[in-house]
């Protein structure tokens, strides 16, 4: 039954993204965070996102901005593993609920209009180690 929710909610979640344009991770990770708990589920979403990017990235691979990929994926790959720790270590129902406040936070703040400009997002320098692992395409 779980592995049938989970097959809707990543289905559900790739229709949705094609339509708003909102992330696939964060259109699935609450669903499969319910279903499979937060490790599994955050991690499912990571190797399903990755699918998805690299999916993209080979139908478009002409007009991939690959300076930008670079300055994405460095952090992803040095942050990555040491959130993956820390998680591990993490107390599920604590991960749960960070989960929950992070992906709601986002939504809020996506659908209200909020944008960084980029110059903005480059001189802070937020973006790349923030986003890059928790949204590596």
């Amino acid at each position: 039954m779980a592995m049938a929710l989970s097959g809707v909610a990543v289905a559900s979640g790739g229709v949705v993204q094609r339509i708003t344009g909102l992330g696939f991770s964060l259109l699935c990770v609450p669903f499969l965070v319910i279903l499979r708990g937060p490790l599994e589920g955050v991690r499912l979403v990571n190797v399903l996102a990755c699918v998805v990017g690299i999916a993209v990235t080979a139908r478009a691979h002409m007009h991939v901005r690959w300076p930008d990929v670079l300055r994405f994926t460095v952090p992803a790959l040095i942050v990555g593993p040491v959130a993956g720790q820390l998680a591990r270590h993490a107390d599920p129902d604590v991960l749960s609920v960070a989960i929950g406040l992070v992906t709601l936070t986002s939504v809020i703040l996506l659908a209200s209009g909020l944008r960084v400009k980029a110059h903005v997002r480059k001189w802070l320098g937020l973006g790349r180690p923030v986003a890059g692992p928790v949204f590596p395409w």
